[in-house]
């Protein structure tokens, strides 16, 4: 019971306090509101009476002194009725709190325009683009549009301009790159409404942008550029400059593409313009960074010689290998024996050699602009080449003349006893003194006639076979 009895006066506690908080509160609320109130009629109040225009005080008899205007003129010796909306003033024993005032504060009021003066007229400045290329002209005009002049400070070192009355905008070219705040005043004529102050116009001018190229390129390597302009203008123009004393013509395109045919140091620019000139004029230009161009490394090119030793007349093949990198690659082969090739879109050939040592190599280039530009030249390699060993060729030539040989005494025999087998020979005997003597043999009823000839030596060989009807060999011996 004491536990529980303990807790509810804690809560009865919390309760109390948080309630007297917020009564506290509603309080000093309500205070704050009634003073504002207060303070908001005190000021109303003073600002119509401000605004009033005075009026003299009535002479009718009649009238009593409460409906009479009352002045606040310190000569006079009537008292101003006082409000009866205002606080009471503090008693002598009652100390005014320091933070809260119960005066009312001065209501900011216009100057009083002078009689006979033509009231205020309000003018704005607008322009038709804040954002701009160096070198672009803005057309500033002025709401509703005045009749007499204005001078225009432009904010960028160039000296005021006065609008004509007649037109309605003036145009000014920014040549200076920056901010600049544009001003306009009035030059008021008597009589004609004072436009009083005019807000200015910030006008942005920027440079034409060029891409950051890389820091190194190869010889014949495509680089790229590409500027970047603020205007939206369609007459704009570009003109890029890459160092090496060759540039493009005017163009509609903010990209060029260049490649370097020497290692040497440059730095593109790029130039813009109006094609509302003729001839059109540069109005602003940038450069980008400096490029290193250089040669390509001397292991990118490789070199084959295949095969390193050969006998004599047996083809050499060259051959070569090269990154191209989107570039038109040529090549030239030296031969090492005196001659060479010409420059040639293959990268490899095949070539004949004489006997000896040869030290051949291969030239790299570029073609640009229809000319070719050396990148790089191999290192030579040895070739060589041996003559073929000695083969006599006089037996070839001997078996040659034999076979011949027996060619022609094949077609000499066969013709000779193709002649007597189709024409056989008649025999014939004619007396001569050289017959000895015949004799007959008899023989079994066969009878051999032998003749014992002596033949003259004009007749040669030996043996003669002679052909006779009957008897069919007839045996003839020449003596000596």
């Amino acid at each position: 019971m004491r536990v529980h009895y303990r807790t509810f006066r804690i809560v009865t506690l919390i309760i109390a306090l948080f309630l007297s908080l917020l009564w506290g509160a509603l309080s000093v609320s309500l205070q704050t509101r009634n003073s504002n109130q207060g303070k908001i009629r005190v000021i109303t109040q003073t600002a119509e009476n401000a605004n009033q225009p005075e009026r003299p005080p009535s002479k009718s008899p009649g009238k009593p002194l409460r409906d009479r205007p009352v002045t606040t003129d310190q000569t006079s010796d009537t008292q101003p009725t006082p409000d009866p909306r205002q606080k009471k003033p503090a008693k002598p024993d009652q100390q005014p709190s320091p933070q809260k005032s119960d005066s009312p504060k001065p209501y900011p009021q216009k100057p009083d325009r002078q009689p006979g003066q033509p009231p205020q007229v309000l003018v704005s400045l607008s322009a038709d683009k804040t954002l701009i290329q160096l070198g672009e002209t803005v057309s500033f005009r002025l709401e509703p549009y005045p009749r007499y002049t204005f001078m225009f400070d432009f904010g960028d070192g160039t000296p005021p301009v006065a609008k004509d009355p007649n037109t309605a905008s003036i145009d000014h070219q920014f040549l200076v790159a920056g901010s600049h705040p544009v001003n306009a005043h009035a030059v008021v004529p008597a009589g004609v409404p004072d436009p009083g102050s005019i807000a200015p116009i910030m006008i942005t001018v920027q440079q034409v942008q060029l891409s950051t190229p890389p820091a190194s390129v190869e010889v014949g390597v495509p680089l790229s550029l590409t500027a970047t302009s603020v205007s939206k203008d369609p007459n704009l123009r570009y003109r890029f400059s890459f160092g090496d004393e060759k540039q493009t013509d005017w163009q509609t395109s903010n990209e060029a593409l260049h490649s370097y045919s020497t290692a040497h140091p440059y730095q593109p620019k790029v130039e813009v313009g109006f094609a509302g000139n003729s001839p059109i004029v540069s109005i602003d230009s940038n450069s980008a960074r400096v490029i290193d161009v250089v040669l390509p490394p001397p292991d990118s090119l490789v070199f084959h010689v295949e095969p390193s030793r050969v006998r004599v007349n047996e083809p050499v093949s060259l051959s070569a290998e090269f990154p191209a990198k989107e570039r038109h690659i040529q090549y030239r082969f030296q031969f090492g024996d005196g001659g060479s090739s010409e420059w040639q879109d293959e990268n490899h050939l095949t070539h004949n050699y004489s006997v000896g040592t040869h030290h051949p190599a291969v030239e790299v280039g570029v073609l640009l602009d229809g000319a070719v530009y050396t990148l790089a030249t191999s290192i030579p390699q040895t070739l060589e080449v041996i003559a073929s060993p000695s083969n006599p060729l006089w037996p070839w030539y001997l078996v040659a003349i034999g076979v011949g040989l027996i060619m022609i005494a094949g077609v000499v025999f066969g013709g000779y006893k193709t002649a007597r087998w189709l024409f056989p020979p008649e025999p014939s005997f004619v007396p001569h003194m050289d017959i000895v003597k015949p004799t007959l043999h008899p023989d079994n009823g066969t009878q051999l006639v032998s003749f014992e000839l002596e033949l003259n030596p004009n007749l040669s060989g030996g043996l003669h076979d002679l052909f006779t009807n009957s008897p069919r060999l007839i045996q003839a011996e020449r003596n000596q």
